[in-house]
């Protein structure tokens, strides 16, 4: 992480000691790339969520965390403006073939499991944390959605495009390197608090 480059937009922060620790507590768990976020620097853009549909998402209506479950586009967007801040993180693999699911899905695991260990070291500092993926939540092998409440609701992998958060832009103003190269897929993930 680049000290100044990171710094920028997070004067509303709470702690910035705890903000620098929290990064280094990802770079720690394995994530090859993390930067701080200020809250009310993610945008959310209702054309990101209107992707979130039957036509063109598997998870749609299959969990808590994935539309209609997640709430409705203002909810969402509320739910992140009430954050101060947090964390943007990346699990980074290079010379990945698309057409291995099996290793596409060992790198998901990775990086979810990842997330979650970091979000709980955050939950350690205080209440509402949350944790954000690309894709639905996955805790549970099969989600209690629409049938019963959510099972483990402070363990919920929120997913960034329910949000409409442009993952490109959050990268960039969290101060870490973000794109599309022939062979590298990189997961991202997010926790606020």
């Amino acid at each position: 992480m680049d000290a100044d480059a990171s710094a920028q937009g997070l004067s509303g922060f709470n702690d910035w000691g705890l903000v620098v620790d929290i990064v280094k507590t990802a770079e720690d768990m394995g994530f090859e790339l993390a930067g701080p976020i200020e809250a009310s620097a993610i945008e959310c853009k209702r054309e990101l969520r209107d992707y979130c549909n039957p036509e063109e998402c598997p998870q749609y209506a299959s969990c808590w965390s994935c539309p209609p479950g997640a709430g409705s586009f203002e909810e969402c967007c509320e739910r992140i403006a009430a954050c101060s801040g947090g964390v943007v993180v990346q699990t980074v693999r290079e010379g990945v073939d698309f057409n291995d699911v099996e290793t596409l899905a060992e790198i998901r695991t990775l990086h979810n499991g990842r997330l979650d260990e970091l979000a709980d070291a955050v939950r350690g500092e205080g209440e509402g944390v949350y944790a954000f993926t690309t894709g639905g939540c996955r805790v549970c092998p099969t989600c209690t959605y629409p049938d019963g409440p959510c099972r483990y609701p402070q363990k919920q992998r929120l997913s960034l495009s329910a949000h409409g958060v442009d993952v490109a832009a959050l990268c960039e103003r969290a101060g870490i390197e973000y794109g599309f190269e022939s062979g590298t897929i990189r997961f991202v993930g997010m926790v606020l608090q």
